[in-house]
């Protein structure tokens, strides 16, 4: 299934999961998820994560975009794309980061 969705040039495949991931868990997902090919991350639960800073390394070695950002439950009240004024305040721990998207 997985190399269907990534044959198709129409479709943006997200990765998606929590922003309090560790980086070797990180690393485990992307492994166990290469085949489909994401194009873009999803964090999810930043309102339970102190920092993105952890990931970061990853994420830039991944070479894959946050896309959105997740701070509750309800879905699609709860997603906010991802901006840089929300993701650099986070990486450098001037607030959490569920606070800097609704600064």
């Amino acid at each position: 299934m997985f190399r269907t969705v990534a044959s198709r040039p129409d479709v943006r495949v997200h990765l998606v999961f929590p922003a309090g991931t560790s980086p070797a868990a990180a690393r485990r997902i992307f492994d166990a998820y290469a085949e489909a090919c994401p194009s873009r991350v999803v964090l999810t639960k930043l309102d339970e994560a102190d920092s993105l800073s952890p990931l970061v390394s990853l994420l830039r070695e991944q070479q894959l975009p946050i896309s959105y950002l997740g701070t509750g439950q309800r879905v699609p009240e709860d997603l906010s794309r991802a901006t840089a004024d929300a993701l650099a305040a986070s990486a450098l721990g001037d607030q959490p980061l569920h606070r800097a998207m609704h600064a």
